[in-house]
């Protein structure tokens, strides 16, 4: 009925730790995972999608072909009641109290066109607490939830927000691997809207 209904929390920077983000789909994975694997030609993890008939399926052409599947809530089969629950409201909350559109059919949808409903509540932490406070327990909360004995001793403890963190260094350092199905398509998005395929290969630090 809805789609993967992210939310998003952020506790701002301080002096020693860069900002705490906690980004998630409410879905068991991303709808963007789902397309990799079909590109790729590969099975998605058990308990991630739902055929049409809500029979569980590894298979991620559920999402692309008719009648469709779906994406199972965060939780899977024991607890998949928290990531309905929690999506459901984000519906209601980002749809329906920002005066935006929910999933219902009635409403006006161009699925040609992506539109995403959002409600943003922003904190000023200083109106609050006293902000040197407020970091300082920061600092001290994170130190202490990351001094925690890791399972691998050569896998630090990580918290929200770092393993993004460490994703994006490492493709700065080493680039962006991309499957060939969705090179592919990006290709030809490029030129349909007018770029040549050797400029995008040329932006793109490819032959």
């Amino acid at each position: 009925r809805y789609a993967t209904n992210p939310y998003c929390a952020v506790l701002p920077a301080t002096a020693n730790n860069p900002p705490t983000v906690l980004d998630f789909a409410t879905s068991e994975v991303a709808a963007g995972k789902v397309r990799v694997a079909k590109n790729k030609g590969v099975q998605m993890a058990p308990g991630a999608l739902i055929d049409s008939k809500g029979q569980q399926t590894t298979d991620p052409w559920v999402l692309y072909n008719e009648p469709k599947g779906a994406i199972g809530p965060f939780g899977g089969v024991e607890a998949g009641h928290k990531g309905y629950g929690m999506a459901v409201m984000n519906e209601m909350l980002a749809g329906v109290l920002s005066g935006g559109q929910t999933c219902r059919p009635e409403t006006d949808h161009d699925e040609d066109v992506i539109l995403n409903g959002m409600l943003s509540v922003i904190i000023n932490p200083s109106k609050m607490v006293d902000l040197q406070a407020f970091e300082a327990e920061v600092d001290a909360t994170i130190a202490h939830v990351k001094a925690s004995p890791a399972a691998n001793p050569d896998e630090p403890v990580l918290g929200p927000g770092d393993p993004e963190r460490l994703t994006r260094a490492e493709r700065g350092a080493q680039g962006v691997p991309v499957d060939d199905e969705t090179w592919r398509e990006m290709l030809e998005a490029g030129v349909s809207v007018g770029i040549a395929e050797e400029d995008l290969r040329a932006i793109a630090g490819v032959n």
